[in-house]
């Protein structure tokens, strides 16, 4: 030891140190056991940090944090009880929010990038037995949507939450039998209002009666090309396929191997409007990217490889600036350079004190800010977010403190994101 003054310098740093872990522990106390194992992981990180020579220097957040965004809740209309997603399109300077009321009936309003300004639609739908299976949104910012509407004739059907409901008497096989279901395809114009209405049984395969037997299509995405629009479905065999279908309900034709059958799982315009899609390619576990002519409908990039693909691979967007595709992620936002041919890495949701595993959509406005969709631990209640990029000056005086680890557990990751909220002195990254 040098001197007396050092070690007086040294007590004094573990001090701040313990008074710190001891704020983690009170964070983390409510968690699980597993949880706290990060306290002494800290406490050994930091302390020995200290202790392993004068030249050793901690770095603060600036340094390390560099896709860091600040989130703001946006205020909704009060009679949104759950939003299931949301679409931007920033041509038009149109987003629509759709989600569910208080008692789970479809309900959607419309807004713009300000997030302040809302119009609920009059949907002309019966809300009732009508659920929205799917939707997209036209440059113009008109609103297409695809309707199911199931019914069950005379039978009665019982309130299922009811407590007198006996699950064991009742009679599931006429329960099954006596359902029906037919699509629709509804054209909102740019003011809200229903343009047109056509029936798209044929072109799904629904002939009404839907028999366990019977090889109907689950469309669970659509993407509007101009005039027509594309239909990304699976059928009762969980194949996938994909057809060309107009704003009357009519095919045009279907797409026959699009990246040789693989599975595609999710798909988005890109900024200079191509479409961009996830997929699994044959024989491979790991998702990639790849970017389709909408002309020829086949690939003009594919086997792009994702950033810690294993993360979880969630929707994909329309980029902006520098990126023609947003990629979600559980671990981060990555977008698609198209000219450079590299997905880096835009938002950091730890970095973010952000839950990634709670986030369902993310897009992107003109001016460089993000909204984000997440909803709450129990999967009951959603919030709507803006996220805006930190300045890294804000974060000059914050010390990082890493924690190496694998397979986190969600509720440790949620742990360490209330807590890097609260605290200005320190903050903690999982690597």
């Amino acid at each position: 030891m040098n001197s007396k003054g050092e070690m007086i310098m040294r007590k004094n740093k573990i001090m701040q140190l313990r008074q710190h872990s001891t704020s983690l522990v009170q964070v983390l106390r409510s968690v699980t056991s597993i949880s706290m194992s990060i306290v002494i992981m800290v406490t050994a990180a930091s302390m020995s940090s200290c202790s392993s020579g004068k030249n050793k220097r901690v770095q603060t957040a600036d340094e390390v944090v560099k896709n860091s965004y600040a989130s703001e809740e946006i205020t909704l209309p009060e009679d949104i009880a759950y939003v299931a997603d949301f679409q931007y399109v920033q041509q038009a300077d149109t987003a629509y929010i759709i989600g569910t009321d208080s008692e789970a009936h479809p309900i959607v309003y419309r807004t713009g990038s300000n997030f302040s300004d809302f119009t609920k639609l009059d949907l002309e739908i019966n809300t009732k037995i009508d659920t929205i299976q799917t939707y997209t949104v036209k440059q113009d910012g008109s609103l297409i949507l695809l309707v199911n509407s199931i019914s069950y004739g005379d039978f009665k059907v019982p309130d299922f939450d009811s407590p007198d409901f006996d699950s064991e008497k009742f009679d599931w096989n006429a329960y099954d039998e006596a359902r029906t279901s037919s699509y629709k395809l509804n054209v909102y114009d740019k003011t809200g209002k229903l343009s047109s209405s056509s029936d798209c049984n044929e072109i799904f395969g629904i002939t009404g009666k839907q028999g366990n037997d019977q090889n109907y299509l689950s469309v669970y995405q659509i993407i509007n090309i101009g005039e027509n629009n594309i239909a990304f479905y699976s059928d009762s065999s969980n194949n996938k396929g994909q057809m060309i279908f107009n704003e009357n309900g009519k095919k045009v034709k279907d797409i026959a191997k699009i990246l040789d059958n693989s599975d595609i799982d999710s798909a988005a315009l890109t900024s200079d409007k191509k479409i961009a899609v996830t997929y699994y390619p044959q024989s491979q576990s790991e998702v990639s990217l790849a970017i389709i002519d909408p002309d020829t409908f086949q690939p003009t990039e594919k086997g792009i490889k994702l950033l810690n693909s294993n993360m979880g691979i969630g929707k994909i967007s329309t980029g902006n600036g520098n990126y023609s595709t947003y990629i979600l992620q559980t671990d981060a936002l990555y977008g698609y350079n198209s000219k450079t041919k590299s997905v880096d890495e835009v938002i950091n949701w730890l970095d973010s004190d952000i839950e990634g595993n709670n986030v369902s959509t993310v897009l992107s406005l003109n001016d460089g800010s993000f909204i984000a969709c997440a909803t709450s631990e129990s999967g009951e209640s959603s919030n709507i977010y803006r996220l805006s990029k930190k300045a890294s000056s804000e974060m000059s005086k914050t010390k990082i403190i890493t924690i190496a680890g694998c397979d986190i557990d969600p509720k440790i990751s949620s742990a360490v994101s209330e807590y890097n909220k609260k605290s200005k002195s320190y903050r903690i990254r999982i690597n």
